[in-house]
């Protein structure tokens, strides 16, 4: 009975850890930053306060009259000691960040530095729990002859606490209550495991009395026999050089694999907060599977390193068999998606969990064997079971350090993905074999060298000839212009069609598309400050916002971005973004752009924020309180902040929460659309200290730039402009009433935002929809319109133009086509000259072109190329019809129109 509440307390024990492990790794993330680097320092942090406290407790248990004791006050001091970092987090976070600048915070020196302080921060509650394994094995483990089973019963025990910490910290606790409450159910979780094991600590105490009274009744003789036992035991164990070596190379290679798989799922899939908790549950599920399975037969074994090799060459052919799943992941989850119906994100978490456990469970399962079965090896007798216990945990947690550091720092970004696999694969495969060569016999196994080996190169030669890249992601079918793996993930740039546009993507996110609405969020903000001389840009991607930018008058325009390979992709889209890396004014950065502002020095007069995929894990923060204050500080007196918002990628929820987390930062507000696309619609909140009013004067001055001109329609006609704005602050507030805030302590959009993947068609049209019953008009933002009745009669007609021409998109996305046309000829009463009004009846003039219906395409086509004369693909679509229709003439006519307009274009158009 008592076996059973020191199972269950490890367990909970671990529990507990892991919720520290995940809740800490992301506060510290937003304090050191969100790159790669950064957490992986974290990670290496908080291991190595692990090795070191198992190793120094695992000296003391042996010599620890009462060890329960001192595992309880461990328990005691892990929970004071959590509370207590916690808040020095905290505390520490801005005289961390005034130490840094933005030169310097991706060096070297200050990555050693990061990982010195991050060290001091977590190691006293990491020694401590590092201490927890070796203590409660000198409490657990009664008899050398069951020394396996006891040590394999207590790893399983506390990695299933650590997989349910997994699972509940990231499904439940984080979402539901937040960080801080989150590590406080942890530390409750500590001080429960200590209150329970001093209530039966004098039962327990009393029984190992028993115990060793009974023991010592025997006379000489019988302790002689039992001592010889333990010898001839003793002869039968590797040397102990031999087995630290195997548990650092198996421990390199289990943080190895986990770093180097969880690639391979966020290239092949979104990769989601949910993600990243479905794979780290399912890891610590299969190892706590193993150890449970293997820890009722690891004291019958009488060779344990043939057991360990014979799992570690199982490991490593398992790696290399990973590999061939991710050739075919998204088709496999299409299939299994397809097996559920309408999918949702329930369902895509399930999903998810069914292909880890696919790939995951074998290795995994064989990876649970490494502890316990080195412990046995390596342990000579319960004298010094504690020493030894902790000894191996620290060295195979040593391993795991340099195999996360290793795989992440030099595999991936140097050799790939795929090469990364399989060199780890190989060095399980040599671990298993070091093992069996010392192992006391091999009889029968003779075998698994060659087959494994020839299997191995097989592979490796098949993937290579084929010419298969597991880390360039899914083929589409479509042309691969660029493709490259860094540090941050994967880089591709495809191209639909012989001269279609090119798309950029990374991982599994598409971020541009040559010639898209990017190139809008940098003249929108410009043009509402067009005095702005220091912009700052979060996020390059394709360039083409930072081009924009520097088609205006601004003295210095920093951006900061956090994949660095995106620098290689910028000449693809030269033509967009204005060969913007080689103007004078440009200078970027490469690191994670909240710290960025965070650690920046000086201070903007305009910060733009690129729209960020919400459901992408660490994208959140981007959408903070804490981060919209934060770049609040580092603007100049009259300074303003963009931030753009992709409303196809947002639940109403999330956009509203959005929303109120920004106005509750800025004092001032004002939002627009940032076009009228409502399948893919965008939103730009437009934040500043200081009153926000538009000069009409300057508008239009700023409108008649010639890259402005170029780039932006509403040149022609201010009033278009203006007939974006949507509200204020106020406005904003009464919309978001009742939605709570994004903060850094309860980071709603990271855990909400995947829940609504499979929504996203019907949420952008929701989104564009409830935007317009919310429309205010826009004088109450233009300078004079209150004063001048004509003025602001013209921006109420313009206003009730637009909303006819955006209630008629929503038409358009529903295929309600003529209620669609009936609302265009409505705006057209009211603003026929609004340049939107031709581009929107081109669309509707397109579809119909597309369903064969020439003479509605004709009709429409015609007069959109009234409204609008400088929209060419009128010119040849309307001519496509009428030769269609037989009417040549007319045909003939339309496309001299277009010649004399664009003759360079004509030529294009007609040699398709």
């Amino acid at each position: 009975m008592h076996k059973r509440i020191l199972i269950v307390c490890f367990l909970v024990s671990g529990a507990a850890g892991l919720v520290y492990q995940i809740s800490w790794i992301r506060i510290l993330s937003l304090v050191f930053g969100n790159t790669v680097y950064a957490v992986s320092m974290v990670v290496a942090a908080f291991l190595a306060g692990l090795a070191i406290g198992s190793f120094l407790w695992g000296k003391r248990a042996d010599s620890i009259n009462n060890p329960l004791d001192a595992y309880i006050k461990l328990e005691a001091l892990i929970a004071i000691s959590a509370v207590l970092v916690t808040f020095g987090i905290y505390a520490i976070d801005d005289i961390i960040v005034a130490a840094m600048n933005i030169d310097t915070v991706a060096s070297g020196g200050w990555l050693f530095l990061r990982f010195i302080l991050i060290f001091v921060i977590l190691v006293i509650p990491t020694a401590l729990m590092g201490g927890t394994t070796p203590l409660m094995a000198k409490v657990y483990v009664k008899s050398f002859d069951s020394l396996g089973l006891g040590v394999g019963s207590l790893y399983a025990a506390n990695t299933y606490g650590a997989m349910a910490g997994a699972f509940f910290s990231g499904f439940l606790l984080v979402p539901l209550l937040g960080l801080k409450a989150t590590i406080a159910v942890a530390v409750f979780l500590n001080l429960g495991v200590a209150v329970v094991l001093k209530a039966v600590n004098p039962k327990i105490t009393a029984e190992e009395v028993t115990v060793k009274t009974k023991k010592s009744t025997p006379r000489k003789k019988k302790k002689k026999a039992v001592f010889d036992e333990e010898r001839k035991s003793e002869r039968k164990q590797a040397s102990l050089g031999v087995a630290f070596l195997l548990i650092l190379l198996s421990g390199f290679c289990v943080l190895a694999y986990e770093i180097i798989w969880t690639r391979a799922f966020v290239v092949s899939f979104k990769s989601t907060v949910y993600l990243f908790g479905n794979l780290l549950t399912v890891f610590l599920l299969g190892m706590a599977l193993g150890s449970h399975f293997f820890s009722k037969w690891l004291d019958k074994a009488g060779d344990p390193l043939r057991l360990f090799g014979l799992a570690q060459v199982g490991i490593g052919v398992f790696g290399i068999l990973s590999a061939v799943f991710f050739i075919y992941a998204d088709g496999i989850a299409l299939s299994l998606g397809s097996m559920f119906g309408q999918m949702s994100w329930a369902k895509d978490v399930i999903v998810m969990f069914v292909i880890m456990l696919g790939v995951f469970l074998a290795p995994t399962f064989l990876m649970g064997l490494g502890y316990p079965i080195i412990c046995r090896a390596a342990t000579r007798s319960l004298e010094f079971l504690g020493r030894d216990v902790g000894a191996v945990y620290a060295v195979g947690t040593a391993g795991g350090i340099g195999g996360s550091l290793v795989a992440g720092f030099m595999l991936l970004p140097l050799i790939g993905l795929q090469k990364s696999l399989f060199v780890i694969s190989a060095l399980s495969l040599g671990t298993g074999y070091i093992a069996l060569l010392n192992a006391s016999s091999r009889k029968g196994i003779g075998w698994v060298f060659p087959a494994s080996a020839a299997f191995a190169l097989m592979a490796f030669v098949t993937f290579t000839i084929l010419g298969i890249n597991i880390g360039l992601g899914t083929r589409t079918g479509e042309e691969i212009v660029f493709a490259k793996e860094g540090i941050m993930g994967t880089v591709r740039v495809t191209r639909k069609g012989e001269n279609g546009p090119l798309t950029l993507m990374v991982n599994n996110y598409q971020l541009a598309t040559s010639g898209d609405v990017a190139v809008r969020f940098g003249h929108i903000p410009l043009l509402l400050k067009p005095d702005a001389k220091e912009v700052l840009l979060i996020s390059l991607g394709s360039g083409i916002t930072a081009g924009s930018v520097s088609g205006h008058q601004v003295d210095s325009i920093e951006s900061v971005e956090i994949v660095p390979t995106l620098l290689d992709v910028q000449p693809l889209f030269e033509k967009d973004n204005h060969k913007v890396i080689a103007d004078r004014r440009f200078k970027l950065t490469f690191w994670d752009g909240r710290h960025y502002v965070r650690v920046a020095k000086k201070k903007y007069d305009l910060v733009i924020s690129d729209l960020f995929q919400p459901d992408s894990a660490g994208v959140g923060n981007l959408y903070s309180l804490e981060h919209f204050q934060n770049v609040k500080e580092k603007l100049k007196e009259g300074g303003a902040m963009a931030q753009w918002l992709p409303l196809y990628q947002l639940s109403p929820e999330n956009l509203k929460i959005i929303m109120k987390t920004f106005a509750q930062a800025f004092e001032n507000v004002t939002v627009w659309y940032g076009d009228i696309n409502s399948r893919l619609p965008t939103l730009m909140l437009f934040g500043s200290q200081s009153g926000i009013k538009i000069d009409p004067a300057r508008l239009a001055e700023a409108l008649e730039q010639d890259t402005v001109k170029e780039d932006m329609i509403e040149h022609l006609d201010p009033l278009s402009f203006l007939s974006f704005f949507v509200m204020g602050r106020e406005g904003v507030i009464a919309f978001t009433e009742g939605s709570p805030i994004n903060t850094d302590n309860s980071p709603v959009i990271e855990y909400s935002a995947p829940r609504n993947i499979w929504n996203r068609n019907e949420d952008a049209v929701t989104n564009f929809e409830m935007l317009i019953s919310v429309r205010e008009k826009p004088s109450a933002v233009v300078m004079g319109a209150e004063s001048d009745a004509d003025f602001k009669n013209a921006l109420d007609r313009y206003f009730n133009a637009r909303t006819f021409i955006l209630r008629a998109k929503v038409d358009h996305a529903r295929r309600n086509y003529v209620k669609e046309l009936k609302a265009y000829q409505e705006a057209a009463r009211y603003a026929p000259g609004d340049p939107y009004l031709g581009f929107a009846l081109f669309d509707l003039g397109y579809l119909y072109y597309v369903r064969r219906d020439f003479r509605m395409a004709s009709e429409i086509l015609g007069w959109s190329k009234k409204l609008n004369p400088n929209l060419l693909e009128s010119y040849f679509y309307l001519a496509k019809s009428f030769e269609q229709m037989g009417r040549k003439e007319e045909a003939h006519s339309a496309m001299r129109e277009l010649a004399l307009l664009r003759p360079d274009i004509a030529e294009k158009l007609l040699a398709r």
